[in-house]
């Protein structure tokens, strides 16, 4: 639900539009259906908020250490009993969704979690005093561990790449909008279980795994790349820009702004409606967030319900494109 701290949160990033304030979606995620796949519906506040960059946990890469060589439903048999969750490992690949990590959507309908990152058998920082080890110690200073508050700290760092590379590459002063915009379209769609229709096997976006995979590597490279960081409003109007593509190379467009908070009681979370459109030189149009099969398709109705939205056109023809950001209704 949208509550009164996802709201405190979300006014806080508004009156504060450079900063960004990452958060992990939870630890809340079973099977409770008991059909072999994470059920739906599990982030809490406040990463139920607009302005924030919800983190959901990936599996980790690691064949040793931790508890990398268990399933799922060896250490958490009363939540994961099922195939394909249930025998799958912990850390067996980075295609795949930790299976506690809390999932979408948002009861307005939001997308959420925004992105995941790693975050099973993370090795982490363990205080020479403390009398736990986590998922298994690695030395008096480290221990491994999970959850969504692995891997949200790696995504803050991910973040902050990203501003360094504003500041130093292109000589600008992003917003948290910027940041969350870059993280967003250079993520990549993960597999889960090859089951297009459950999981993070969806598409992308999903309410599991959100716009995907972070990928650092692709967020702070060069070339390939363009980007508006407008801090002033558009009212009512529309913003037009144009841009020359080739064609042979998807064209990723994804609009993000840190929206006014709304309030508990309002039922949908979004204040300010922006929409996306783009047109191509042939005159087709794509609406933001209007997605099949992990890209943008023809048709399709406005969102009025997301402060995030994206066009991925996977092989556009050839020319002049002109992206437009429509003012649909900005109360504030």
């Amino acid at each position: 639900v949208y509550d009164s701290q996802a709201s405190y949160f979300d006014d806080f990033v508004h009156s504060h539009p450079d900063m960004v304030v990452v958060v992990s979606a939870g630890n809340s995620g079973t099977d409770a259906e008991n059909n072999g796949f994470v059920d739906v519906n599990s982030i809490s506040s406040p990463g139920t908020a607009k302005n924030l960059i919800t983190i959901g946990a990936s599996d980790n890469e690691r064949s040793s250490g931790g508890i990398a060589t268990r399933t799922w439903g060896q250490v958490w048999p009363s939540d994961f009993n099922a195939a394909p969750t249930g025998t799958d490992f912990t850390s067996d690949t980075r295609q795949e969704l930790a299976a506690f990590s809390s999932r979408g959507p948002m009861n307005d309908g939001r997308i959420k979690p925004d992105l995941v990152a790693p975050g099973t058998n993370i090795l982490s920082v363990r205080s020479s005093l403390a009398s736990s080890n986590g998922w298994g110690s690695y030395n008096s200073y480290y221990m491994y561990m999970g959850g969504t508050s692995m891997a949200s700290p790696l995504s803050a760092g991910a973040a902050a790449q990203v501003r360094d590379y504003y500041l130093t590459a292109e000589s600008h002063s992003p917003s948290a909008a910027l940041i969350k915009a870059t993280l967003i379209n250079t993520a990549v769609d993960i597999s889960g279980y090859n089951n297009t229709s459950q999981e993070a096997g969806m598409p992308i976006p999903n309410n599991h795994e959100g716009w995907g995979l972070i990928n650092v590597g692709a967020a702070t490279a060069s070339g390939n790349r363009t980007f508006v960081d407008n801090t002033t409003g558009i009212g009512s109007g529309t913003a037009s820009y144009q841009y020359t593509v080739a064609a042979g190379t998807p064209f990723k467009i994804s609009l993000v702004w840190s929206d006014a908070p709304a309030t508990s009681s309002s039922g949908l979370a979004l204040v300010n409606n922006l929409n996306l459109r783009v047109t191509g030189p042939g005159g087709v149009v794509y609406l933001g967030n209007v997605f099949a099969g992990g890209w943008s398709q023809t048709g399709g109705s406005a969102d009025a319900v997301n402060n995030v939205e994206c066009v991925y056109v996977q092989n556009p023809a050839a020319g002049l494109w002109t992206v437009e950001v429509i003012g649909a209704n900005i109360p504030v």
